[in-house]
């Protein structure tokens, strides 16, 4: 979360250095609203908001600047129009933005206070507003917000505000039906409340005047809405239940919450776990303060924390006689280990005493036949051969395959018979993996882009990708085959078949395609502006694979199969920025309950 809120804050920045631009009169970031739409996505975060500091002098150019800039509203109302369904033209106001930084009082709208020492008017936001009036509404004329503003400042980093009723900011940029749909995706409520009124922060960010350098001047802040709902959601595996989550700050604000594996119940205002647990506590802190000591003592913001207690139902769910029962079993399993081993050592030692003496007879025998110097090399060939039979490759087709793929690859023997062709001693290691998924990724765009880069700029990119990937294919379970150029290969059902292989392929896909974006836009400051045009093109396809070793001077672990040519004309026909499904794992996704 704090990851992509301050990539939005570096984007800013990077895009006046690179324009030669300087703050607050920065032409807005082109395509605000991708950026922002993609950072809300990866966040969880409902809004965001731009306000540069304009100080007393330069208002009257801020205004005038701010008013022949407005043409980034119907651009990311474009965007937006095409992401989202649910809204339509006649949603957005046409109108022009408020042509003078103002406050609300009592009376209404007006103009701001003059003389200020700061301004910090919303400058943009996405998602777009459904009416420009709100921009340049002055956020220090709100009294809560210059201490927020100091704090941020002194700890040089995000700092977040009370539980705050969002509903008016949230309906500028959402409708109720969308804002309601969006929190119903991760909780469900007892109340009577609103989404507006139920736990929401407001993240105050800095941007600075020059690109990671935090002692360079604050230049104004990114303003991001938190829905402490959609942080949730996800805790607990699906079948656990009965863990209650209180949400509280060191601003003297408390949320209850009932984890019911995926999903929450949202409870109420105050601490409403069950007493009796209260010394199970657990605390978990909800931050990622650069100092987290200079953040607890700065005054003016708020600590969050997460505490969560066993509720009666989860505790009653593990009290059970089993450790009896376990006890009971283990103590008659030792009585017949022990009465086996009896039993089997008597027998070895019989057996033992029969090949001592099978043994002095052939010794007897073989020394009587042949001179100590023959008999001693016989021996040592019976020995050679009995080592190499042990250590020899007949091991199941599987098993030798996990080797491989564990070990990086081995040695293999190769003899040559009179017509000097090459035969291996072991056999083949080859199996076939009915299930499986496969994934071919192609980065479109990157032919014409490579062209005009450097070799070292080129690797660059492509190593900050496939290193990302390769992340997320270990924490997906995921098998990474190859890559060859820019085309991205993995697997998943091998080498350890598993039934969810579609589904959790489907995931890793989606995880490269938003990786990719990220990792892309961040890239463009010292690869150039158009590597943010770069996208992925996926194709995914399911069934079985011909899995083996193709040994040689460089052993290679491949995959052959129609489901191989099948994923890899899905990437090549599909579209960028698309993830192409066959007909094929679209079953067994629809099977497993992920259609949507």
């Amino acid at each position: 979360m704090f990851e992509e809120v301050n990539g939005i804050s570096n984007m800013l920045t990077a895009h006046a250095n690179d324009s030669g631009q300087s703050f607050p009169l920065v032409t807005p970031l082109p395509q605000f609203e991708v950026h922002g739409d993609h950072a809300r996505v990866q966040s969880g975060i409902e809004t965001f908001s731009y306000l540069p500091f304009i100080k007393s002098e330069t208002r009257a150019a801020w205004e005038q600047f701010s008013a022949q800039n407005q043409d980034w509203i119907a651009v990311s109302r474009n965007v937006a129009l095409g992401r989202d369904d649910t809204i339509s033209e006649t949603d957005y106001v046409v109108a022009n933005i408020t042509p003078v930084i103002f406050e609300f009082s009592e009376t209404g709208p007006g103009y701001a206070q003059p003389g200020k020492a700061l301004y910090a008017p919303v400058s943009l936001t996405s998602p777009p507003p459904f009416n420009p009036f709100i921009l340049n509404f002055d956020l220090t004329s709100v009294p809560e917000v210059p201490p927020l503003v100091d704090a941020m400042a002194a700890l040089k980093d995000s700092v977040l505000s009370p539980i705050t009723d969002v509903s008016v900011i949230a309906g500028s940029t959402y409708s109720a039906q969308d804002h309601q749909t969006y929190h119903d995706l991760f909780v469900t409520s007892v109340g009577n409340e609103t989404v507006g009124e139920r736990p929401h922060s407001f993240m105050y960010t800095p941007v600075y005047r020059e690109l990671g350098n935090d002692s360079s001047p604050m230049v104004g802040l990114i303003l991001s809405t938190l829905a402490f709902d959609r942080y949730m959601a996800d805790l607990l595996p699906d079948k656990v239940s009965g863990i209650y989550a209180v949400l509280v700050n060191s601003c003297g604000d408390s949320h209850t919450y009932e984890l019911t594996g995926s999903r929450a119940i949202y409870l109420g205002s105050g601490e409403l776990y069950e007493q009796a647990y209260a010394n199970l506590e657990v605390t978990v802190p909800f931050s990622a303060y650069k100092r987290p000591e200079a953040a607890s003592s700065i005054e003016g913001h708020c600590l969050f924390q997460l505490r969560l207690y066993p509720g009666s139902s989860f505790v009653e769910g593990y009290r059970t006689n089993q450790p009896t029962i376990f006890a009971t079993a283990i103590a008659v399993t030792f009585f017949l280990m022990a009465m086996t081993f009896l039993i089997y050592d008597r027998f070895v030692n019989r057996r033992n005493a029969k090949v001592v003496n099978a043994a002095a007879r052939s010794n007897a025998i073989v020394s009587s036949l042949f001179p100590s110097n023959v008999r001693d090399r016989i021996y040592e060939e019976a020995e050679e051969k009995n080592k190499a039979a042990k250590n020899s490759s007949m091991l199941a087709p599987q098993s030798r395959l996990k080797d491989f793929l564990n070990n990086g690859g081995f040695d293999a023997e190769v003899l040559e018979d009179e017509d000097d062709i090459a035969v291996f001693k072991t056999k083949p290691i080859a199996e076939l993996f009915p299930e499986t998924t496969i994934m071919f990724a192609d980065i479109a765009g990157f032919t014409a882009w490579s062209s005009s880069r450097e070799p070292a700029q080129v690797f660059m990119l492509l190593e900050t990708l496939y290193h990302a990937f390769d992340d997320i294919a270990k924490k997906r379970r995921v098998f990474k085959v190859e890559t060859v150029g820019d085309c991205y290969v993995a697997v998943s059902g091998l080498p350890d078949p598993r039934k969810d292989h579609a589904v959790v392929m489907a995931r890793f896909a989606k995880d490269c395609m938003h990786r990719m974006h990220f990792l892309t836009k961040r890239l463009e400051v010292s690869l150039g502006p158009d590597t943010a045009e770069l996208s992925l093109r996926i194709g995914l396809h399911s069934g079985p694979v011909t899995a083996g070793v193709l040994r040689g001077e460089r052993s290679r672990f491949q995959l052959f199969g129609d489901t191989m040519n099948t994923a890899s004309r899905l990437e090549s026909t599909g579209l960028r920025d698309r993830i192409q499904i066959s007909q094929d794992t679209a079953n067994i996704l629809i099977r497993a309950g992920k259609a949507e």
